[in-house]
């Protein structure tokens, strides 16, 4: 196992910033505040911003939640991403996906336990993920079990945590999860 590397800058424990202070307080209020907030401290306005956004796809998308979990799973494994991958496991058994989806999300085409509509996701979301462009046979599969709305959400949610896992990995922000060398 290798050593990971010291975070980039240091991480904000208590913010001078009273938009930083306000937002920690709300973390702190609810699922807690972890490194990811820590670092994104240094910039308020934007750590409020992506707070929302993270915020908006949990309680305002019209996206399933299983399908958003599945799709962040598989794009924090494209991006290469095991912070992110780790944090939404609970998050995805929360929304009802199984341990084996979760073992089978990185073979996914092969696999027989994931619905269709999950598929059409999965393969869309692997092609944003890597910055392709959807080709019109997957775009129209996709167009088969959502709407407009949702396939807008699935687009920014790809997009927001491709960023968030960049975020990470330049930064070097450290997981909470302690290392269990098993990975």
């Amino acid at each position: 196992m290798t050593a990971k590397p010291p975070p980039r800058l240091p991480l904000i424990d208590a913010p001078e910033d009273g938009l930083a202070r306000e937002e920690f307080g709300k973390l702190a209020s609810g699922g807690g505040i972890l490194n990811l907030h820590r670092m994104m401290a240094h910039a308020p306005a934007l750590m409020k911003a992506s707070g929302g956004l993270a915020a908006a796809f949990r309680h305002a998308a019209e996206l399933g939640r299983d399908v958003t979990e599945i799709v962040v799973l598989r794009t924090a494994q494209i991006a290469g991403c095991d912070y992110v991958f780790r944090r939404h496991v609970p998050l995805a058994r929360a929304a009802g996906v199984t341990d084996q989806q979760i073992g089978e999300i990185r073979h996914w085409r092969e696999s027989s336990v994931f619905s269709s509509a999950q598929k059409a996701a999965l393969g869309f979301a692997e092609d944003a993920a890597q910055g392709d462009s959807a080709d019109d046979a997957t775009f129209a599969l996709l167009r088969q079990y959502f709407s407009p709305r949702e396939i807008v959400e699935l687009t920014m949610l790809v997009g927001h945590y491709v960023s968030t896992a960049i975020f990470i990995k330049t930064l070097a922000v450290p997981d909470e999860t302690p290392q269990t060398g098993a990975e």
